[in-house]
């Protein structure tokens, strides 16, 4: 399961390299939904990922991977007159509230995270006070573990928008599988 929230073009590459392998299924935020109706696509978003795992494909969760996401949060942003760090902030908790009813469903071995505001929310979310670095399965890329709250355990890897290289995202599902 991966949770792309960052708006770094190459994050994108990555996420695209991802699905590209055939073995996981892009999940895309629809952006205006997310902020005109966040319960109604938190819905439809949860059924979508909950149906990729149990047809045996794994998920990549993007709120910004394409170019028209970020355009719409944009517009969306001036139309509401709603500054764009606002936007992120109401799309970065929707997704942690996605990924948290998801986990507490589906037994996952663990998860992608990138984006800061995202991996901060979904790490919330999952009631935690904190996590330990095992070890970083690339440079620069670390893989933790939740230390307590009803996930105590679970493996997260998370990175910074622009790091990593064109097979990062790919390379941690698998390392998680």
């Amino acid at each position: 399961f991966a949770v792309v929230g960052s708006v770094n073009s190459i994050s994108a590459l990555q996420a695209r390299k991802a699905i590209a392998d055939g073995e996981a299924k892009i999940v895309t935020i629809n952006v205006e939904k997310a902020i005109l109706n966040p319960q109604e696509e938190k819905e439809k978003l949860i059924l979508n990922i909950i149906h990729n795992f149990d047809n045996g494909f794994d998920v990549v969760l993007a709120s910004a991977i394409e170019s028209k996401q970020i355009i719409t949060a944009s517009s969306l942003g001036k139309i509401l007159n709603m500054p764009l760090d606002k936007i992120s902030s109401k799309i970065s908790d929707l997704i942690g509230d996605i990924v948290s009813e998801v986990v507490g469903t589906k037994r996952i071995s663990g998860m992608f995270l990138t984006g800061g505001d995202t991996a901060i929310n979904v790490i919330k979310k999952l009631r935690t006070n904190g996590a330990i670095i095992i070890e970083e399965i690339e440079p620069g890329i670390p893989l933790i573990e939740l230390l307590d709250g009803p996930y105590k355990g679970f493996k997260v890897v998370t990175k910074a928008g622009a790091f990593g290289n064109e097979g990062t995202i790919l390379n941690a599902m698998k390392y998680l599988r």
